[in-house]
């Protein structure tokens, strides 16, 4: 049975700065694969568009999920396992939910599950501005980076956060 806090959220289980530093190579992994596919395309092969758009939107839907959720599986790594007091990070996060929840829309009906609203869609609406999403990602993500104890984090991630994240 988890424990609750005083706000009533469910507490996940605490994990160790070494568990977390691990892992952390991961989400390195998912947030530099969001960066590069934002770039790539091939406007002279609609195929290979097609797959950095899908990839780019699967990539940015994972860490949109892990920057957002405040519950789930126990084996889900989320934002708030980072942090000594989650409320936090759950009170900042809940004032950017429409980010998410933009992402999270175009990727279910537009890329991961069939749907009528493909129909509905406008020829000029379909673009996936994937800068201007990036932009947004990636500054929610810097203030992740911002607000979590660097003895946390890989090497990786802190290199990533100077070289790349604009």
């Amino acid at each position: 049975m988890l424990d609750v806090d005083n706000t009533g959220n469910k507490m996940r289980a605490k994990k160790s700065n070494d568990e977390l530093k691990r892992v952390s190579e991961h989400l390195c992994y998912e947030i530099w694969m969001l960066n590069q596919t934002a770039k790539i395309g091939s406007p002279d092969n609609p195929i290979i568009n097609n797959c950095f758009i899908e990839s780019f939107g699967i990539h940015a839907r994972c860490v949109c999920n892990f920057l957002f959720n405040t519950s789930g599986r126990k084996n889900y790594v989320l934002a708030i396992d980072f942090f000594d007091r989650p409320g936090e990070w759950r009170q900042y996060i809940k004032q950017k939910r429409s980010v998410l929840n933009m992402i999270n829309r175009r990727v279910s009906e537009e890329l991961v599950h069939l749907t009528y609203t493909r129909t509905r869609i406008k020829p000029e609406e379909k673009e996936w501005k994937r800068a201007r999403i990036l932009r947004k990602v990636n500054a929610l993500f810097k203030d992740f980076l911002e607000r979590v104890p660097r003895e946390r984090l890989c090497d990786s991630l802190t290199l990533l956060e100077r070289k790349n994240l604009k």
